[in-house]
């Protein structure tokens, strides 16, 4: 339909190695991406430090935020972009002081996916912002989550 959307499901599970499943057998859209993160060492209740942004858009510039202030200093903020565009190479940028989880932004495609994280070493809020977009009119969803660290 021409619109993005980009989701980010966490659940806190006691052992690593568990198994991902996506069904993709009633998404009606042709095209999609999923990305996995594991993360070791977070607070084993409450691991939402603050309530997750979003921002949905056209354009070329994909930010949200900001975002906070964190609870905590120790926190770990992951982002997804999802983005369409007009051209066939989306141009996503790895946000600032972010390390890159998944990109999907190859030239078969208008459709642009990036999963990032960051660990944070302050309190204080925080902004995302993919860069600018190649191509005009470009359609994007994003968003940040910041999960809490366990006491150290």
């Amino acid at each position: 339909d021409g619109s993005s959307r980009a989701f980010l499901y966490y659940s806190r599970v006691s052992s690593g190695g568990t198994s991902i499943t996506i069904d993709t057998t009633s998404l009606s859209a042709a095209y999609w991406s999923a990305a996995a993160i594991e993360v070791t060492g977070l607070a084993s209740s409450s691991v939402l430090d603050i309530t997750p942004v979003t921002n949905q858009g056209t354009g070329q510039n994909p930010t949200t935020g900001p975002a906070g202030p964190t609870v905590t200093d120790k926190t770990i903020a992951v982002g997804v972009l999802c983005a369409i565009g007009a051209v066939s190479n989306a141009g996503i940028d790895v946000p600032t002081g972010y390390t890159n989880v998944g990109v999907q932004q190859d030239s078969a495609s208008s459709i642009g996916f990036s999963m990032d994280y960051k660990i944070l070493s302050s309190v204080g809020s925080e902004t995302v912002s993919w860069g600018t977009l190649e191509g005009g009119n470009d359609s994007y969803t994003c968003g940040v989550a910041f999960f809490k660290a366990a006491s150290i």
